[in-house]
């Protein structure tokens, strides 16, 4: 009988899911579904529309479409990504996966998170018990060197032109009635040597602020001819357009907000002369200006002088409430460099350490605020009282060392809130006390202070977020005698850090190569057998190196 015919051929392995998904998404094929941004990191200040925060809350439509570019972070992200489910036959993806049916069609989605590799691990709670063992663990050295510190230049220094409205950076166009001329709105500032120029235009929603000076030989018979002195050359003769729009103008007026008498020349003086000019300007959105205002102050100059420092800023609003807006110190996590957030119950207070004034002594109205990841360390002088009795003395001190408000919580992330008690941690302080004694030779009193930050980075690796976890105050007390009244006091801060980096990745598959059956003849199955041969007469190893010792010898 003829032979049977062979077996067909296997089918080809499928290929890997996420090859196929990425040849797909680049064909338009596969569907990204998108999510919305949770939590707006760049909405730093409360009740304020963020520049380029495309998710900040306070920004309307109007706003969005104003900004050149978002934020990283502000737009929403690809969460998974989709493809037909008939498409696939097996899924070897590592990754979420889940099927979404959408009428009579199904979709394979494969989701493109993985909380358990791409997570830090949450660390342990803290507690009074616990914070030693923690401290010996990640504590190390206090003073970061600014070489660690990251310094991040905007290096898109080109701006669109935008003719319906105004865009960032853009500069705003003014308009003069008289001569139907249009130009631009600039605010002075300094050269090299501090002279200043007129020539700088301003940006539309870039805050700006100057300080430069204005030279003259003889202000007896300039003083009321200078127009940088006078403060009508700063609003009169022009408009601000409310859009770059030439072909369809709108003018804004300039609103002066204090005005005095012109410039006069009285008593060996020069009188109403401008010393800063601010420009207030309120926006909305696409709609472009709304109204815009300035202020003045003014000042007289002596006649025998020859130069004069004017100071110019430009602030914008967009709109006519004065809401209370709050500065964060990051949204969620902190940002380095921050200030730390303190409570004092509900109240916001100031986490900070004593300052030495020029003299070194301690200074009782500054103080040094403490930034998040800053390791700090201070010391000043101070005078004791020598009525003052134990108890009094280690009260004047605390004074210095904790200030005014003494924090009793943390705020654990960036945008903590004294009414959210779940946003704080508690601070581990007990300010020391000394015995309400008359001092007669010596009193313990607690000269230094140590400030202990534990925090640890939480969330996705790709995104972590920084959290404050606890803290402690740590206070060293020496012996102080009675006569003595000068004492120096020394306060610092440390932040450590106990981060868990998450868990390795799966290890990629070993590669397992088979070789051919016959690779090693004629030296396979070769063994000694009693004497020169081995099986089936053939030549044994042994013999094979000698002849293979031979031939590489002639060479």
């Amino acid at each position: 009988p003829p032979p049977p015919p062979p077996p067909p051929p296997p089918p080809p392995p499928p290929p890997p899911v996420m090859l196929l998904l990425m040849l797909l998404l680049m064909l338009g094929l596969v569907d990204g579904q998108r999510d919305a941004v949770s939590i707006c990191i760049c909405d730093l200040t409360a009740a304020v529309c963020e520049l380029n925060c495309c998710c900040d809350p306070d920004c309307s439509s109007a706003d969005v479409v104003v900004f050149k570019a978002c934020l990283p972070g502000s737009e929403p992200v690809i969460e998974h990504v989709c493809i037909g489910q008939s498409a696939i036959f097996i899924s070897n993806s590592h990754l979420p996966t889940v099927t979404v049916h959408n009428g009579s069609h199904s979709y394979f989605c494969v989701i493109v998170t993985d909380s358990k590799m791409n997570y830090f691990v949450s660390p342990q709670s803290v507690a009074r018990e616990s914070f030693p063992q923690l401290s010996a663990r990640y504590g190390g050295k206090s003073f970061i060197s600014s070489s660690h510190l990251l310094i991040f230049e905007d290096t898109n220094k080109t701006l669109n032109m935008s003719e319906e409205f105004y865009q960032l950076g853009q500069q705003m166009v003014t308009y003069f009635a008289n001569t139907s001329t249009l130009g631009v709105l600039s605010l002075p500032v300094a050269l090299t040597g501090g002279e200043c120029t007129d020539g700088n235009p301003a940006g539309f929603l870039q805050m700006a602020s100057s300080s430069c000076c204005r030279r003259f030989t003889d202000l007896r018979s300039s003083c009321t001819s200078l127009e940088a002195l006078n403060a009508g050359t700063y609003y009169k003769g022009f408009t601000l357009l409310q859009t770059p729009d030439i072909f369809n103008i709108t003018e804004v007026r300039i609103e002066p907000q204090n005005i005095q008498s012109v410039l006069t020349l009285t008593n060996n003086f020069c009188n109403n002369v401008v010393s800063a000019v601010t420009y207030r300007i309120l926006i909305e959105g696409n709609v472009g200006i709304i109204e815009a205002n300035v202020s003045f102050s003014f000042v007289n100059v002596s006649l025998e002088a020859t130069k004069i420092w004017q100071d110019f800023h430009l602030i914008f609003v967009t709109d006519l409430e004065q809401r209370e807006a709050r500065r964060r110190s990051g949204n969620p996590g902190y940002l380095p460099g921050s200030p730390v957030l303190a409570f004092r119950g509900q109240e916001a207070v100031a986490l900070s350490l004593v300052r030495a004034d020029s003299y070194g002594r301690c200074d009782t109205s500054n103080r040094n605020t403490v930034d998040f990841t800053l390791n700090s360390r201070t010391g000043c002088s101070h005078s004791l009282d020598p009525a003052y009795t134990c108890r009094e003395r280690q009260e004047s001190i605390n004074l210095l060392l904790l200030g005014n408000r003494i924090p009793d919580s943390l705020g654990i992330l960036g945008n903590a809130s004294g009414m959210d008690k779940s946003s704080l941690t508690r601070v581990l302080n007990s300010p020391p006390s000394a015995a309400d004694v008359t001092c007669e030779a010596v009193c313990n009193l607690a000269l230094k202070m140590d400030v202990e930050i534990l925090w640890a980075r939480l969330g996705s690796v790709s995104n972590p977020q920084s959290a404050i976890l606890g803290s402690r105050f740590q206070y060293h007390t020496q012996d102080v005698q009675c006569d003595k009244t000068e004492i120096t006091l020394q306060s610092s801060v440390t932040f450590l850090d106990a981060s868990l980096p998450p868990p390795p990745p799966r290890d990629s598959p070993f590669p397992q190569e088979k070789l051919p059956h016959d690779i090693f003849l004629p030296f396979r199955g070769l063994e000694f057998v009693g004497g020169a041969l081995g099986e089936a007469g053939r030549p044994t190893c042994g013999i094979w190196i000698v002849i293979l010792a031979i031939t590489f010898s002639r060479f």
